[in-house]
């Protein structure tokens, strides 16, 4: 189970990396957004509910890391907001 969460949060990161080249290619906000939601936000979303019972504290820790920069660059605000609480409520549990 670690194995595949790090796998997953390695590619998230690599993503966010990505999105960080295309706003320097001078991508719009709104495309940004549609982007990250794209590659980054519906991974996590697909495979959260699945891992919520079986997630170690470090890796909910690391997930939230993730979600907390994707939000602190800009990505997907409206929904990333929305997310970020439904994830907590699903990690908590």
């Amino acid at each position: 189970m670690d194995m595949h969460v790090n796998f997953v949060l390695s590619q998230c990161s690599q993503r966010l990396y990505l999105l960080k080249l295309l706003r320097s290619q001078g991508l719009s906000t709104a495309q940004l957004d549609q982007v990250s939601q794209a590659i980054i936000v519906s991974r996590l979303r697909y495979a959260l509910p699945v891992w919520s019972g079986f997630l170690s504290a470090d890796l909910i820790n690391r997930i939230q890391a993730l979600l907390k920069r994707l939000f602190k660059f800009g990505y997907s605000s409206q929904l990333l907001s929305t997310f970020l609480s439904r994830s907590r409520y699903i990690l908590l549990r």
